[in-house]
């Protein structure tokens, strides 16, 4: 019998009020040349894992059980919706916030865990992706969509959720494998 992977990554949900709050910023921008992010799937990656062995996946639960287990609940702050990567290279539509040292802290635990970097992270801004785009539809837009704009939005993180990444029916589909609460 062949192994069984499955595509896995760690991030953050939006709570319902900020999912609504984006779902109507997403109504505005044009459908032709815009792929939006359903609301369910909205998160704030943290650690992208790739394929992992159904075997293995207890084993990751646990490490990210033990090593967030004290890790105290905060708020994080976004203060922008931009394109990414430029007006002349559009490649989605990003909501973006300052950098947050218990959010670099939450990183910095994670990738110690799964990863063998040479050089440390100084720093982590949060983003979020709201949209990829049709890079030639949107190019050809007149007037070009006005996307950037500043918000004042605070999100509770108080907890990581383990995701598998589907594709169910033809749409990206974000399940939660596990969930691990912060203090």
């Amino acid at each position: 019998m062949q192994p069984q992977y499955r595509r896995l990554f760690i991030g953050i949900p939006l709570s319902h009020p900020l999912t609504k709050r984006l779902g109507r910023e997403a109504s505005q921008w044009p459908e032709e040349a815009t792929l939006v992010t359903r609301g369910e799937n909205l998160h704030l990656l943290l650690h992208h894992f790739g394929f992992i062995l159904e075997e293995d996946i207890y084993s990751v639960s646990e490490k990210l059980r033990e090593a967030l287990g004290d890790k105290e609940a905060f708020d994080i702050h976004f203060d922008t919706i931009m394109l990414h990567e430029s007006e002349e290279n559009p490649k989605e539509i990003w909501l973006s916030g300052g950098e947050s040292e218990e959010l670099l802290d939450l990183k910095k635990t994670i990738d110690t865990l799964f990863t063998h970097k040479t050089h440390e992270l100084r720093s982590f801004r949060p983003h979020v992706i709201l949209a990829k785009l049709k890079k030639n539809r949107w190019l050809k837009l007149t007037p070009a969509p006005q996307i950037a704009k500043e918000v004042n939005f605070a999100e509770p993180v108080d907890k990581g959720v383990l995701y598998e990444s589907l594709t169910i029916d033809g749409k990206r589909t974000y399940e939660a494998v596990d969930t691990f609460p912060l203090v």
